[in-house]
Formats: C-alpha cells, sequence, structure tokens
C-alpha cells in the first residue's frame, strides 16, 4: 500500500500546472497592480497597487515619468513595468523599492508590456518605433540589463506564456498566433479574433480583447463566448485571470479596472474613484503548506472515535463467545 501511495502522490507532483504569465500563475490571489494617472500630476501615469477588492490603493512609483504595463514576478516579489522615455523594462521589488532598468532599445525604439516566463528567469516584451513594430524580444530576468534576444520578428504585440512555458501566445493585427517559446516559430493560428492574449491558469483557455473580453480554448481557438458586457459607449480589453482561476480582471475605457466571475457573471467596478486605471494585473501567492498541528507528547490532538478504538476488542470478544457456544454445544452432544 504504501509504494502505491508514494506513487500517486509523485504522480500528482509531476502532472500539477506549471506557472502561467501575466498574474494567472495558479495560486492565492494575492494584490492587483495598475497604472494610473499620479494625482499631482495627471499627465504622469504611475503604477499603482490594491487589494483584490479594490481597497487599499497605494502608489508605487513616483518617477515623474510614464511608468506603465505592470507585470508581477510568478513568486509575487516583485513588478516588471515599462518606464522612462523612451520607454525601457524595468523591476522593482513589490513594495516599489529597488527599481532597476533591464532593457537598453536601440535609440529611436521602446519597449513595451513585459512578461515573465514560468519559471521567472526570463522576460518577454514587444519593441517597436512608435510606426513599425520590431518584434518580440527575450531577455533574463537577473540581467544584466541589454537589448534581448529577438525572438518574434514583425508588429507583433502582447506576449503571454502557456502555462508549461513551452508557448507564447501573442498578437498581430487582430489576429492572436501561438509560437514555440524556445524558437519562436509560429505553431498555430487562433483566428481572427482581437489581442492581448492571456493564458488561463490550467492553460486551457484564453481571455482575449476584442471590444469585449472574450474567452476560447488554448488548442485551436475553438469556443469562442463573449464573457463582458459594456454599455454602447465603453469597451472592455486587457483582461488578466486571478491565480485560482476563478475571476478575470480588466480594462473599461473611461479608465477603470473591473472583475468578473470567470464565466462572465457578476461584474463591478473595482476602481469607482480612479481617472485611467489600467494594464491590471493579479499577484499570485504561492500555496501555503498548512502548519502542523503540535502533538503533545503521549496525547492525542485530533478527536477520538471511542468505537474504533474499541472494535478490536469487541471483535476479538465475539471470537470467544462464538467459540465458547461451539464448545457449550458439544459438550451437551456429548
Amino acid at each position: 500500500m504504501f509504494p502505491i501511495l508514494l506513487l500517486a502522490v509523485l504522480s500528482a507532483e509531476l502532472v500539477s500546472p506549471a506557472l502561467a504569465v501575466k498574474g494567472s500563475y495558479p495560486g492565492i490571489n494575492g494584490n492587483i497592480a495598475f497604472s494610473d494617472n499620479d494625482p499631482n500630476l495627471p499627465y504622469d501615469l504611475e503604477i499603482f497597487v490594491a487589494d483584490n477588492d479594490g481597497t487599499n490603493i497605494q502608489q508605487l512609483t513616483h518617477n515623474e515619468v510614464d511608468d506603465d504595463d505592470p507585470c508581477w514576478s510568478p513568486d509575487g516579489t516583485k513588478i516588471a513595468y515599462a518606464s522612462d522615455s523612451p520607454r525601457k523594462i524595468w523591476i522593482m521589488d513589490a513594495d516599489g523599492s529597488n527599481q532597476n532598468q533591464l532593457t537598453t532599445p536601440p535609440e529611436g525604439q521602446f519597449d513595451l508590456d513585459p512578461a515573465w516566463s514560468p519559471d521567472g528567469s526570463k522576460i518577454a516584451f514587444w519593441r517597436t518605433t512608435g510606426a513599425t513594430g520590431v518584434g518580440i524580444y527575450v531577455i533574463n530576468a537577473a540581467g544584466p540589463a541589454g537589448a534581448g534576444t529577438l525572438l518574434i520578428n514583425g508588429y507583433v504585440v502582447d506576449p503571454s506564456w502557456s502555462p508549461d512555458g513551452s508557448e507564447i501566445a501573442y498578437a498581430s493585427f487582430g489576429t492572436i498566433y501561438v509560437a514555440d517559446a524556445a524558437t519562436g516559430t509560429l505553431k498555430r493560428t487562433l483566428g481572427e479574433v482581437g489581442g492581448e492574449p492571456c493564458w488561463s491558469p490550467d492553460g486551457t483557455k484564453i481571455a482575449f480583447g476584442a471590444s469585449q473580453i472574450w474567452v476560447m480554448n488554448s488548442a485551436d481557438g475553438s469556443n469562442q463566448q463573449q464573457l463582458s458586457d459594456p454599455s454602447h459607449d465603453d469597451y472592455d480589453d486587457e483582461p488578466n485571470w486571478s491565480p485560482d482561476g476563478q475571476k478575470i480582471i480588466f480594462h473599461r475605457r473611461l479608465g477603470s479596472i473591473w472583475i468578473m466571475n470567470a464565466d462572465g457573471s457578476n461584474e463591478y467596478d473595482l476602481t469607482p474613484t480612479r481617472s485611467n486605471a489600467h494594464e491590471p494585473d493579479f499577484q499570485r501567492l504561492p500555496e501555503q503548506e498548512p502548519t502542523p498541528t503540535p502533538r503533545p507528547v503521549g496525547g492525542i490532538v485530533t478527536p477520538v472515535n471511542k468505537l474504533e478504538l474499541l472494535t478490536p476488542y469487541l471483535a476479538l470478544a465475539g471470537l470467544l463467545i462464538a467459540v465458547s457456544v461451539v464448545v457449550s454445544i458439544r459438550r451437551r452432544k456429548d
């Protein structure tokens, strides 16, 4: 029995989902990072965080340059973001400290939308001149700072890693594609559906924006379903899954972060007091191992079923009674 149980445990570990990108890491729902205008500098974008119910909003950056596109690291301890003019990819700690530049784009080009690889070792981003796209690049998250390595050439945007780290979804001119994450080789086209793809934590679906928030199967683009329902004056984009896979946050035009259930129900405004909140990303808190209940020496902590303890003795007593009855009957016959 023990070898069988051990094999079951090991198998569960092997098939458990890896981490995904853009906040859709399997785990516990943490804070929400987003970009918004600095209250004191209305035309300056900075990075903010809030509890996952929209409360306790705190400003992390105060750089007086545009800070945008926040993306939590898989372990929830760091945030990658685009900053400076022209934009470059930077990394900071979860509290806004230790801000360090990671990419150095060539003159006249700038970098946007950083996305961590599932193991936290790399960051993908897209580079543009502003008029034309240059491509999706990858760089080591630990540095040193540099230009990065070209992975997918052309006007390709919004990279998002698959949960197992083997693929990258991206968009180009309203079509979503999936490429090999190691080589950049195109593997499949998911259809002319929109942009800003984001894998679900279990890897089976991709959420995307196309005036509303939609979801489709990641394997082939099938089963496309509209989830959000903005008014005729609004539109929705920038979807991002919660780590537990039960919620999707997104940006609704006029500058607010909204949240809904993964089936599209119960949508509501998380940041009704903000003026330009956008680019939301859910922090993943790693699963915590339960703390073992202390056992006093010689004691029993959990409740005990007395019947379970007495069962062996009752069975033995029953056996002895049965034997006694048999012996008694035989004696009477004799």
